[in-house]
């Protein structure tokens, strides 16, 4: 997910708002397949805090698993928090999970991460 945060960057305390979707499809994760059939909604704001840039979102969608216990085919509701704080000068060197492109910021990777970062280990059905 990419947004232009030109206003950001040039104004302290201006704020940029975003939407957009996740698309993660199938994966592997933890020796189990998980299925998110519908692309993941995703609405947030990035402020501009000085020289650090601060970025708030939530991410909240469904995916299909297997329970670990029974074997049936479950569904589970998702919905985690993103937020982090960088440097307005930081490379691309410091963060693995985020890149900034002239006034570009892909939040595409920290996302990713912040979703698998949020679905346990074993997955079950109750």
């Amino acid at each position: 997910m990419k947004i232009n945060i030109a206003s950001v960057l040039k104004s302290d305390g201006a704020s940029q708002p975003f939407s957009g979707s996740l698309e993660l499809g199938s994966v592997e994760f933890m020796g189990s397949t998980i299925t998110f059939a519908d692309p993941l909604e995703v609405k947030g704001s990035v402020y501009g805090l000085g020289d650090m840039i601060e970025i708030s979102a939530r991410i909240e969608g469904e995916y299909t698993a297997q329970c670990a216990r029974c074997g049936e085919e479950t569904i589970k509701t998702l919905s985690v928090d993103y937020n982090e704080s960088v440097r307005s000068d930081f490379s691309d060197a410091d963060e693995e999970s985020l890149s900034l492109t002239g006034n570009v910021l892909n939040i595409s990777g920290a996302l990713d991460s912040c979703v698998f970062g949020s679905i346990p280990i074993k997955i079950l059905c109750r």
